[in-house]
This record gives structure tokens, C-alpha cells and sequence, in this order.
């Protein structure tokens, strides 16, 4: 008498729509190598997919994972918040992505907008790596080929970057441009003036 042999049940009710290379792990590695997500935010995304996994397994397993839902929802949000909403946050490219709203034609000077997207939104290596260069074009108004916008305006530009930084956090604001003073006495008078007029005497911050 031949027995048939039952086929293995999948290990998840979900498998046709969520293979499991769906997001593999080198990609999740990649994007945070290339910053476009950083460290937490690339855990968030193994969770949320495991959690996703997890949850829409057969009825026999549903008991054990019902009270990870919630945990679920808050981990999808916050994948979604890193991949679909927030730009890079470290790094050389949040840097960059500064330096090019300051050069913008359209350039508004919004400190709303500017502590939101430069400040709150950063981890502190990044905000610090913001301010020095804000500093360093503000305190020298320096010129570089990648700046289409005039020395000076760029400048002004920054200072205000760095008025708007400076209500929320003044000691960083003042170290950054505490560590172009040096540089400042190797110029010529007309640029140290320049400084002057655009920080104040005594800086502000």
C-alpha cells in the first residue's frame, strides 16, 4: 500500500507576495553605505520585515505574534519615514544637499524650514559637519568653483544659516566659528572687515 507524502507547509502565508529575497540584506547594507539611510534607520527596515513576515503567518502561529501589530505598524513607519521622506542625513550628502539650497536661485531664508530639514533631523555628527561649513563660508567668504553664487551673498547666506542654528544651539554655532578665527587673521583687512559687518562685534553667539 503506497503512502503519500504530505508536502511541507510553507513557513509563511505570505510567501507568494513576500519572497524572502524580496529586500535582502546586501541592499539594506548598501543604501547605508551610500548614506542614504543610516544605521538605526537600516535595522528599522530588517524589522519591519520581519514583522511584516511574522504577522502573516498561518492561523496556528497567530496567537504567539498578535501582540507584536502595534510594534509593526510603528516599525513600517518608520521605514517609510527613512526610505520614502527623509533625505540623507550624514555625512558628505546631507553637506552637499546644504550647500546647495544655499546657492539656490529661490533661496529663502526660512529658519523653520531650515532647522527642520538641517538641524533636528541630523544625528550630531552631521549637524556639526553642517555648521563648520556654514562657518567656513560665512567668517571667510571664500570662493569655490562649485559656488556659482558671488562670495559675499554666499556668505551672507550662511551667516543667517548660522543665526538660525544658533537659537538652538549657540555653543555649537560658536565653536564652528571660533575655529575660522585663525584663518581670518591670514586674510586681507577687507575680507576681516567684511566679517565683522556680517557676524557683529562681538559675534552674537
Amino acid at each position: 500500500m503506497s503512502t503519500r507524502r504530505r508536502a511541507p507547509a510553507p513557513s509563511c502565508a505570505c510567501s507568494h507576495w513576500w519572497p524572502s529575497h524580496a529586500c535582502p540584506r546586501a541592499r539594506r547594507t548598501a543604501a547605508e553605505k551610500l548614506e542614504l539611510v543610516d544605521f538605526t534607520q537600516r535595522k528599522q527596515l530588517e524589522r519591519t520585515r520581519d514583522d511584516v513576515i511574522c504577522v502573516h503567518r498561518p492561523s496556528g502561529l497567530w496567537a504567539s505574534s498578535t501582540s507584536r501589530r502595534g510594534n509593526t505598524s510603528a516599525h513600517q513607519l518608520a521605514a517609510l519615514d527613512a526610505v520614502l521622506v527623509r533625505p540623507p542625513s550624514q555625512g558628505r550628502k546631507i553637506v552637499g544637499s546644504f550647500l546647495e539650497h544655499g546657492v539656490d536661485l529661490g533661496f529663502v531664508y526660512d529658519t523653520a524650514y531650515l532647522i527642520h530639514t538641517f538641524f533636528d533631523r541630523l544625528r550630531p555628527s552631521a549637524r556639526f559637519k553642517v555648521v563648520a561649513a556654514a562657518a567656513e563660508f560665512a567668517v571667510l567668504a571664500i570662493e569655490d568653483p562649485a559656488i556659482k553664487t558671488k562670495p559675499e551673498e554666499f556668505a551672507d547666506r550662511m551667516t543667517k544659516c548660522l543665526r538660525s542654528v544658533a537659537e538652538r544651539d549657540a555653543d555649537l554655532v560658536k565653536n564652528a566659528a571660533v575655529k575660522q578665527m585663525a584663518r581670518l587673521e591670514t586674510v586681507e583687512p577687507g575680507v576681516q572687515l567684511q566679517a565683522l559687518g556680517r557676524l557683529g562685534d562681538p559675534v552674537p553667539w
